[in-house]
């Protein structure tokens, strides 16, 4: 079971560094109106969803974080149904890179 979740630390590793590469990036792309990449937005989504069950299975989180991951995830949600790019880069920004971040510093304890 242990090397199980040393994949899966490993694995989320891999996952942060490249979030956390391309997240500013994207953001910046989002807050200028360009919207070429907006399906990755489906893809980060997914991911931070991963993240916060493999981190469950890792270290156990908080509810409080998971909360935090759920209203950051429906308000994405309605920033996409309303196409509130300046919002979906607020979010993306104040709340995911920073959670990935946080979780980043974690794992490489």
């Amino acid at each position: 079971m242990e090397e199980r979740l040393l994949e899966i630390k490993e694995s989320a590793v891999i996952y942060l560094d490249g979030l956390e590469g391309e997240l500013p990036k994207f953001i910046l792309e989002l807050r200028a109106a360009d919207v070429r990449r907006l399906s990755m937005l489906a893809n980060i989504m997914e991911g931070v969803e991963w993240l916060l069950d493999a981190l469950s299975a890792i270290k156990g989180i908080s509810d409080d974080t998971v909360e935090r991951v759920t209203d950051a995830l429906d308000a994405m949600e309605g920033a996409v149904k309303n196409l509130d790019y300046t919002l979906i880069a607020d979010i993306l920004e104040y709340e995911i890179q920073e959670l990935a971040a946080e979780w980043h510093g974690e794992l490489i304890k």
